[in-house]
């Protein structure tokens, strides 16, 4: 006597679906990649350039630009002051002349051409008047003066009419 199914599939289907699992176990073998190719993908993968890094990475919050002094604020609060902005002018308005980069998290985006009042931490006056034991001391800047510096931004603070952006330290282009 013959058995009128198999593991509960009836005997006329047995020849379809044997034939099916064949063709798909056939599949999924042939489409595992050999040692040998596996052994290639990893050395290409291993060859292939990431992505560019920055000769000097910039810090969060800054962005690296070179800039031309366009006018320099001379208006003092307090000449009897300690503070050197009291004494040398700390405030300028400068030209963006070019982007160079920027770091992450820095709050806006800066154009070249656009003009934007800045802050000198240091003040714009030569760092030898204004800060003797700094080293490097900064040579100071005119109007006119062009230079490269990493400016830090910041938001809208109590006082302040519009976001900030200082420079700390600066490199003069001849």
């Amino acid at each position: 006597m013959t058995p009128r199914s198999v593991c509960g599939i009836p005997r006329m289907r047995i020849g379809p679906v044997v034939g099916a699992g064949l063709i798909l176990g056939l599949t999924v073998w042939s489409c595992t990649p050999s040692s040998d190719q596996i052994a290639a993908r990893r050395d290409t993968t291993a060859t292939l350039p990431g992505p560019p890094q920055q000769q000097n990475p910039l810090p969060p919050n800054t962005c690296r630009v070179r800039s031309t002094i366009v006018a320099i604020d001379t208006s003092f609060t307090d000449a009897s002051s300690s503070d050197p902005c009291a004494k040398f002018p700390c405030k300028a308005t400068v030209r963006i002349d070019e982007v160079i980069g920027y770091g992450s998290a820095f709050d806006r985006t800066l154009s070249v051409g656009q003009t934007v009042a800045v802050t000198f931490a240091y003040t714009v006056a030569p760092t030898r008047l204004t800060y003797p034991d700094m080293k490097p001391g900064l040579p100071g800047l005119e109007v006119g003066s062009s230079f490269i510096a990493d400016v830090e931004g910041g938001a809208v603070g109590i006082g302040d009419t519009a976001p900030w952006i200082r420079v700390k330290k600066y490199t003069l282009v001849k």
